[in-house]
């Protein structure tokens, strides 16, 4: 190998470590920017956390007063269910007894 080959190799290996110096130094500076990056949106991701939590227990207010508005509404369905069949059973109890009074009986 002559001089002149030598010479080139040792030129880019010099260029190839100073690349590599420069990388490792963005790998630091961009392990360094994570750890910076977490502690500065800690307060904010508490903050942001903070507010979902209200949200949730609020949702979960919301939830249990429809529950307990549906419960309510059920109820009185069934009341009024019963008043209802109550009344259908008075009104054929009554049609009933006036076909027994007109002379005719019917059978059910």
């Amino acid at each position: 190998m002559d001089k002149s080959e030598v010479d080139a190799a040792l030129y880019w290996l010099s260029w190839i470590n100073a690349g590599k110096i420069v990388a490792t130094l963005l790998v630091a500076l961009g392990v360094a920017g994570e750890f910076a990056g977490d502690f500065l949106a800690k307060p904010f991701n508490k903050t942001v956390e903070a507010a979902r939590q209200e949200e949730i227990a609020r949702l979960n207010n919301d939830s249990a007063n429809a529950n307990a508005r549906l419960a309510e509404a059920s109820k009185a369905t069934a009341e009024l269910s019963r008043a209802l069949a109550g009344e259908r059973m008075q009104r054929l109890e009554i049609e009933r007894e006036l076909h027994i009074k007109s002379g005719r009986i019917i059978q059910r």
